[in-house]
């Protein structure tokens, strides 16, 4: 079988992140309330608090339907609204050449 030469192979741990500040800020809203009333008027019902915890990327779990909302109200496509980057604060894999060895 033929290796899958279209996507490059990337080494280490790496973590989701959504880009909901960058594009608040792009789109002028200025608050999280305001992104939330936005939402709600999307229909997609979601806390303060939670909301919060997903414009600073602490958020372990996000609903489709809040994906799904945010993309309506960023009119922005997956790709603007989603990336990713090297996990930092999570442990390296065990099986990781480029961790370093334990203390």
């Amino acid at each position: 079988m033929k290796p899958n030469t279209e996507f490059p192979i990337v080494s280490g741990r790496r973590q989701v992140v959504l880009h909901v500040r960058t594009l608040m800020a792009s789109r002028g809203i200025r608050s999280s309330a305001a992104l939330q009333r936005m939402l709600i008027s999307d229909g997609v019902q979601i806390s303060n608090a939670q909301l919060l915890r997903i414009i600073d990327n602490k958020s372990l779990k996000v609903n489709m339907d809040v994906i799904n909302g945010l993309l309506n109200v960023f009119q922005c496509s997956v790709h603007d609204l989603v990336g990713e980057e090297p996990a930092a604060d999570l442990q390296p894999a065990a099986n990781d050449p480029d961790a370093p060895p334990p203390e």
